[in-house]
């Protein structure tokens, strides 16, 4: 046979083996067509011929047949079997390139089902997933039963580390399966103990991971601890709790919770769990740019038993809140908006480095001093300002010295200033060499508030003695107020 021919007869049967069309019937009439011309030239009598033709015509039906069903592994082996040791000579090597394409295009054909196999499996899983958290009862788990099962019927057994990766999974969604719907008939019959015990099996034995240890958290049934401890009823009031609209519902199924004559039996006792719609109280005010009322609710909150209690459940909506507050109230005092990729510490920054390029010093000592007024603990989630308290010191000093320079003051003027220079240790926005050259300048103008320098000196001793009393105060009362919040039952 010339090498066209052959060729020819090889692309016509993988196209046909390709799209997995009709048995390759023309492919293989073609190459029969050519077997018996070959056959016709052979010096043997009929029945060699007739035997020849019709037993691979019948050998390729059957592989044609095996490729259509995508029966791969049948396909290969009937392959295997064909050489092409009973055909005439010259048809032999236009065989060779035919079964060798072949060869290729099954193996191709057996990595795109596996790929395809395992996507279908991955699908059932989370199909699988979803079913299973809507079910109210275990006939609603039947349609995805019967897909998983149709699914299982059309797995071909192939060799390949992805497929059996893919079987384990599909292994894993029947086990799931079953067993979900176990629960699910437990909990419609009312055995509570049973559809808990089951889910717990299932929380150490989900592997494949079907469902997330958060949802089979949640599918949990309520039950009444014995004896009680007191996180159980948080535990329970507060477990779906995402955000500030659900604390209210939440909230009620506290109350719920606390009327059971359970608790009053084992001596539990929690104050009014209406204090914790402080936070939705704060939310709102924050919401209305009342920040006033914001940090009062935030801070009855705080002093509240029943949220100390529930903090662990409750801190992170108070975090957010606390966030939102203090950026309202840096926006308030600032006039300035954080930009899109800014933080509301960035922008305070951006604001005061804009004052001191401007030389604005008493409104940069405006602007900490007002900011300071925050309540200043990081542990609720206030920015941590960008100044050092020497800074504050200085600014607020340099604020005055301008105003008692106006005034004509000079020798308090001058003793502000100093301050400044002595305040200034660590930070980047006090104003040193501005007041260097106030003293400079006022050296000039008053040289008489420089004529009594022992005066100064003791005015100036005087001054920090006072600002240090100030600063222990200051620091002890901060110490009261954040004990007053991190425990208040054990203030007096």
């Amino acid at each position: 046979m010339h090498p066209a021919g052959s060729l020819r007869i090889a692309v016509a049967l993988l196209a046909i083996v390709s799209v997995h069309a009709e048995p390759a019937s023309d492919a293989l009439d073609k190459f029969t067509r050519q077997l018996q011309a070959a056959c016709a030239a052979q010096p043997s009598d009929d029945g060699y011929r007739r035997d020849t033709i019709s037993q691979f015509k019948a050998r390729f039906e059957a592989l044609g047949l095996a490729l259509k069903r995508g029966e791969l592994n049948q396909a290969r082996e009937i392959l295997q079997n064909l050489n092409g040791a009973g055909l005439p000579p010259e048809l032999q090597d236009a065989w060779q390139s035919l079964a060798d394409a072949l060869a290729a295009q099954i193996i191709q054909l057996q990595q795109q089902a596996a790929i395809s196999w395992k996507k279908a499996v991955d699908e059932a899983a989370t199909k699988t997933r979803d079913v299973c958290i809507a079910a109210k009862t275990s006939s609603d788990l039947d349609g995805i039963t019967l897909e998983v099962a149709a699914l299982q019927n059309k797995h071909r057994q192939m060799n390949n580390l992805l497929v059996d990766r893919a079987n384990r999974k599909l292994e894993g969604i029947t086990r799931f399966l079953d067993q979900w719907s176990r629960f699910l008939d437990f909990r419609a019959a009312g055995s509570i103990t049973a559809a808990n015990n089951l889910l717990r099996n299932l929380r150490a034995e989900n592997d494949p991971p079907i469902i997330s240890q958060k949802d089979l958290e949640r599918a949990f049934i309520e039950q009444l601890p014995s004896p009680w401890t007191t996180a159980d009823v948080p535990r329970i009031a507060f477990r779906d709790v995402k955000n500030v609209a659900d604390l209210p519902p939440a909230v009620e199924k506290m109350n719920e919770l606390l009327s059971n004559p359970a608790i009053y039996e084992a001596g539990f006792f929690l104050s009014d769990p209406r204090d914790i719609l402080a936070l939705v109280t704060a939310d709102q005010q924050v919401k209305e740019g009342n920040f006033a009322a914001a940090e009062e609710a935030l801070s009855d909150l705080d002093r509240s038993e029943v949220y100390q209690t529930c903090r662990r459940w409750l801190q992170p909506i108070r975090t957010a809140i606390r966030q939102r507050l203090t950026a309202g109230e840096l926006q308030q005092i600032t006039g300035a908006k954080p930009r899109s990729d800014e933080s509301s510490n960035t922008m305070l920054r951006r604001v005061l480095d804009g004052l001191q390029a401007g030389g604005e010093y008493t409104k940069m000592s405006d602007l900490v001093t007002e900011i300071s007024m925050l309540p200043a603990t990081t542990l609720y989630g206030k920015v941590d300002y960008p100044w050092s308290p020497g800074d504050a010191t200085a600014l607020l000093a340099y604020a005055n010295a301008s105003k008692l320079e106006q005034a004509g003051d000079a020798l308090a003027a001058v003793n502000e200033y100093r301050r400044v220079i002595t305040s200034a240790q660590g930070g980047k926005y006090a104003p040193t060499a501005e007041a260097q050259k106030a003293i400079e300048r006022l050296k000039k103008s008053h040289p008489e508030a420089f004529a009594d320098i022992d005066g100064v000196v003791l005015d100036e001793l005087r001054q920090i003695r006072q600002e240090l009393d100030q600063a222990l105060r200051l620091q002890i009362q901060q110490q009261r107020m954040t004990q007053q919040r991190l425990f208040p039952g054990n203030m007096r």
